[in-house]
């Protein structure tokens, strides 16, 4: 959760997209406000943007240190339920700290969205994992072949809840293959945007995150 002190009212403005806009509208005071001096909360713990910025390798190391301890507690038939708990909802919490850090935010789908690809003249069928402004995160089955980085791409998809169907262009960002996975994943970074996709693709994600944000926000720092 991203989060900022409203200079009108003094009341705490939370939202996932504070990091996109350069204004915001208080929930408190409907104020619109500059946005600035960017806090990241997570289930308690509070850290100004800027300092995670500073310690973010810092913070990557923690997150890989913890998520390697939560496998070996995983295989251990000794740790308690308990342990194996909280290790995991510390984990939780340092990947919405390490989230904060994003210049844009990712809507996730449960379940995820099938989409299909137009890869080096071949059409592909997948799965959208996630999706933000910038671009996408996508899962084909392990029996494609994995598109490379800093090829073309082009996309065609709908967001749950929508009639509309998104044609988009882009770029292979980066590529993962997993031996122990059934599928391979991938990163697209978007082409720039017509302006219709563009307002349509906002208007989703500003709903979703919104919609997250009054789903998490708790009590304020």
């Amino acid at each position: 959760m991203l989060m900022m002190k409203c200079p009108q009212c003094s009341k705490y403005i939370a939202s996932w997209l504070l990091a996109e806009v350069k204004t915001t509208t208080c929930s408190h005071c409907q104020a619109v406000v500059p946005v600035g001096n960017i806090l990241v909360s997570a289930n308690g713990f509070t850290l100004d943007r800027e300092d995670l910025f500073k310690r973010f390798f810092h913070y990557k190391k923690l997150v890989d240190e913890v998520t390697k301890e939560k496998k070996l507690l995983e295989k251990s038939h000794t740790t308690s339920e308990e342990s194996k708990k909280s290790i995991k909802r510390f984990l939780a919490i340092l990947l919405e700290v390490m989230a904060g850090a994003r210049d844009n935010f990712r809507v996730q789908f449960s379940p995820n969205v099938p989409i299909r690809l137009l890869y080096c003249r071949q059409f592909l069928s997948g799965f959208l994992l996630n999706v933000s402004m910038e671009g996408a995160c996508i899962e084909i089955p392990k029996g494609d072949s994995c598109p490379k980085a800093d090829n073309p791409i082009s996309l065609e998809f709908s967001l749950p809840g929508q009639d509309k169907t998104f044609s988009i262009d882009g770029t292979v960002s980066w590529a993962k293959k997993n031996s122990h996975s059934p599928a391979h994943s991938f990163g697209i970074k978007f082409a720039d945007l017509d302006e219709e996709n563009q307002t349509s693709l906002w208007q989703y994600i500003f709903q979703a995150a919104e919609n997250q944000s009054h789903q998490q926000q708790g009590p304020t720092p």
